[in-house]
Formats: C-alpha cells, structure tokens, sequence
C-alpha cells in the first residue's frame, strides 16, 4: 500500500511541478505560453522521436555490443545523444520560432518549464500510472491472467517487470521525484544558456549548454554503475543545486545589462 502510496505521489509531482512553474511564469513574469508549448514539442520531436530513432539504428549495427557492454561508452554515448539532439533542438527552436519572444526573457524559463515538463509527464507520471494500474492487479490476483494472455515473447519480459515492482522498496518510487525535480531545474537552466547563445549571438552560452547536459548525462549513469541509485540522485541534485544558483547570479547580471542598455 506504501508503495502504491509514493507511486501516486510522484507521479503527481511529475504532472504538477512543470504545471505550477509554468503558471507562475505566466502570471508573475509575463511569459508566453506558446513558448511552454514549444519547449514540449522540441522535446518530444527531437529526443522521443528522433534521438530514439538513432538509438534503435545504433542498436541494430555493429555498434551495439562495444557500447552496450561498456557502462563507460554507454554513459558517454548517452550523453552525447541526450546533449547532441536536446540542445541543438533547443537551438534551433529559440533561433527561428520564437523570434517573437525575444523581447521578454522570461520567455528561457517558460520554455525550460515545457521542455522539461513534457519529459517528466511522459518519463515519471505515465509511467507511474501504469505501476499504479499493475499493483492493483497484483494485489487483486489478476496479474498471472493478464501475462498468460500476452504473446509467448512478451510474458518473460512482463514477469521480470512485475517482480522487479514488487521487490522494490516503498521509498525507492519516491526518487523518481527527486530525479524530475533535478532535471526540470536542470532543463531551465540549459534554456536560459541557449536562450544568451540566441539573443547575444555568444556561442559560449551554447557550448555550456551542451556541455553541462552531456556531463549531467553522462554522470548519472557512471556514478550510478558505481555508487547506486539514491547517491546517485544525492549527487545530482546537489550538483543541480549548484548549477541553479549559478545561473541564477548570471540571469540577474545580463537582464541588469539590458535594463541599463
């Protein structure tokens, strides 16, 4: 019950930080709401569409098994991808469509908030519904009916996938919170990056952006190999932490510029 508990909690999460971020950067600071929008639909263009298009080729070539076996490479070819396609997404969607938003922003931050948000729908909320649906027929027996019903080649898959729900600790369905809240900050703070790369024509801003993804990426899956899931999300979040309050004196610094300019 403890599980389905947190299950629900951070899925809410999920849902209603981005939810609450972009209502405030609606009503406090003037943004546009069409740059949430499009934030989200560079999201799911560029890293569900397009970058897991690259992964399945890569998956299917030669490639395959020296990044698969490796966490090393795989953590690095991860965060290449993540960074290659997010970022030069976030580009390109800040350079030719939202020519209009320039004048207020404000507008980095509310596009942060879809870029991220859309992510964390899909990645925690949905699938914390399904685990909510699936501990539900754990509990009413209704599990092994359902696994008999699929294809053969489906049914081991989905009986790893229910022992690894029911063998997992309560408090572990609450890091999935505290990874969305790190990468929603995260995703604003790389927005107001390229936001300066666009608007100041300052490719450095860009170069930070991509970096600090890359090696945001790239951590997470080395330090997890190493250390495990709750440090490594320790870590991250303290890293984010760190990046936010940074940005932060910057932002305030370049809109001073602008207002004495």
């Amino acid at each position: 019950m403890l599980s389905m508990i947190f299950m629900a909690v951070s899925g809410t999460i999920a849902l209603m930080l981005p939810l609450a971020l972009i209502i405030f950067f609606r009503r406090r600071k003037g943004a546009d709401l069409i740059s949430a929008g499009i934030g989200a639909a560079v999201m799911i263009l560029f890293a569900f569409v397009l970058e897991s298009g690259v992964h399945k080729l890569v998956a299917q070539s030669p490639l395959h098994e020296p990044i698969g076996e490796n966490f090393i490479a795989y953590g690095i070819y991860g965060g290449v991808m993540a960074a290659l396609f997010e970022e030069v997404g976030r580009y390109l969607a800040m350079r030719f469509l939202m020519k209009k938003q320039w004048n207020n922003p404000s507008n980095a931050l509310m596009y942060g908030a879809g870029h991220g948000g859309i992510e964390a729908i899909v990645l925690l909320t949905i699938t914390m519904i399904n685990n909510l649906a699936y501990s539900f027929m754990i509990n009413r027996g209704m599990m092994e009916g359902l696994i008999q019903k699929l294809p053969q080649s489906s049914q081991v898959q989905m009986q790893e996938a229910v022992q690894k729900l029911i063998m997992s600790p309560a408090p572990v369905f609450l890091l999935g919170a505290v990874e969305r809240i790190s990468a929603i900050s995260l995703q604003i703070c790389l927005s107001v990056f390229v936001w300066l790369a666009v608007t100041r024509r300052e490719k450095k801003y860009f170069i930070l952006a991509f970096g600090l993804h890359f090696l945001f990426d790239t951590l997470a899956v080395l330090v997890n190999h190493w250390m495990g899931t709750v440090v490594t999300e320790i870590i991250l979040l303290l890293a984010v932490i760190t990046v936010v309050l940074l940005t932060a004196r910057l932002w305030k610094r370049v809109k001073r510029k602008m207002s004495v300019l």
